[in-house]
C-alpha cells in the first residue's frame, strides 16, 4: 500500500498524527507513507522515521505532477476547527483525528511519545535553577479566545522572579517581553530542538496550542489556560487546565469568512492572576 498524505494542518495536529502514523507503520511495515506539507511543519516530519517527506509546498497548492497516478490512496489532512460542537462529548481531539484520517488505526496517547529525534546533548538547561518552558501567542482570528494578555503574562513573570521562563515560539506571532527572567529563544532553534528542551524543564506553561500537545509527547506536566475551547476535548488530564467557561463556551464562530468575534477575543478574561499563581505554586511544590 502506497499512501499520499497532503497536509493542511497545524503543528499540534502533527504531534497527534505522529501517533497514528507510527502505529500504522508498525502494523504494516510494507506500507509507504509519503508526506506533502508546507514549510511550517516540514521540519517536524524531517525528524520522524515512520513517514517520508517527499515535497514541501505552499498551502492550497496541489502536489507536483510527479505524484500523479502513483498512489493507492490520497488523504488530505486538515485541522479540525469545529468538530467538538457536533460529536458526542466523550470524543477528544485525539480520538476524532484518528476516526477522520486514520480509520482502523488503534493508536493511544502513549504512541505520541519518542517520535521527534533530537541531536541535543542532555542537560541543556542545567545552568537554570528552575527552568519552565512557555509559549505566549498574540491574539489572532484563527485563535480567538485562546490567548491571555501580554499584561497577564508579565504579571506571571514578575510574581515568580526565581523561575527562568524559557520562551519558545515565533517572533512574529508571540509576545515580546523585557523581564529579566524571560529567556527568549524564539526562532533560535528549530521546532524539534525547542520542543526537546521540555523534558529538562520543571513544567510547561501555555494555552491551547502546540505546547499543550507537546506536553503529552514528553510526559511533562503543564499549566494551561482555556477560554473558547474546552480542555475536555482538546486538553489532557495529566495537566492542570484552568477553565472558567462563559455561558457560551465552548463557542462556535466563523474565524475565516466574517467579522464575528468570540466574547473572549482578544484575550481570555475569566482566569485571574491569583488562580494562576496558586497553581504554579502547586507545580513548584511537586518538584521538591
Amino acid at each position: 500500500m502506497k499512501i499520499l498524505y497532503e497536509y493542511v494542518a497545524g503543528l499540534g495536529d502533527v504531534l497527534i498524527d505522529f501517533a497514528y502514523f507510527k502505529k500504522l507503520k508498525k502494523d504494516n511495515p510494507d506500507y509507504l507513507l509519503h508526506i506533502v506539507c508546507n514549510n511550517n511543519i516540514a521540519e517536524l516530519f524531517t525528524r520522524f522515521k515512520y513517514t517520508e517527506l517527499i515535497e514541501v509546498k505552499e498551502d492550497n497548492v496541489p502536489p507536483t505532477h510527479s505524484a500523479i497516478n502513483k498512489y493507492d490512496k490520497h488523504v488530505i489532512v486538515t485541522g479540525l476547527m469545529s468538530w467538538a460542537f457536533y460529536l458526542k462529548p466523550e470524543k477528544t481531539l485525539f480520538d476524532v483525528r484518528g476516526d477522520t484520517f486514520f480509520p482502523g488505526v488503534n493508536a493511544t496517547l502513549d504512541d505520541m511519545q519518542n517520535n521527534i529525534i533530537s541531536e541535543f546533548p542532555e542537560n541543556m538547561l542545567k545552568d537554570f535553577e528552575c527552568p519552565v518552558i512557555v509559549n505566549a501567542p498574540k491574539p489572532s482570528r484563527l485563535a480567538q479566545g485562546k490567548t491571555i494578555s501580554q499584561e497577564l503574562w508579565q504579571e506571571i513573570f514578575e510574581a515568580f522572579p526565581n523561575i527562568s521562563f524559557i520562551q519558545i515560539g515565533s517572533m512574529d506571532y508571540d509576545y515580546d517581553f523585557t523581564q529579566d527572567n524571560v529567556i527568549d529563544i524564539r526562532e533560535k532553534l528549530p521546532i524539534f530542538e525547542a520542543l526537546a528542551l521540555i523534558p529538562e524543564s520543571k513544567f510547561v506553561l501555555g494555552v491551547d496550542n502546540l505546547l499543550n500537545h507537546a506536553s503529552i509527547c514528553y510526559k511533562k506536566k503543564g499549566l494551561f489556560m482555556w477560554g473558547s475551547s474546552s480542555p475536555d476535548r482538546y486538553g489532557y488530564k495529566q495537566n492542570i487546565n484552568l477553565y472558567n467557561p462563559t455561558d457560551c463556551s465552548p463557542c462556535l464562530y466563523n474565524r475565516l469568512f466574517d467579522e464575528s468575534e468570540c466574547c473572549q477575543h482578544p484575550d481570555i478574561t475569566t482566569i485571574s492572576i491569583d488562580e494562576i499563581k496558586e497553581n504554579i505554586n502547586k507545580l513548584l511544590e511537586e518538584q521538591k
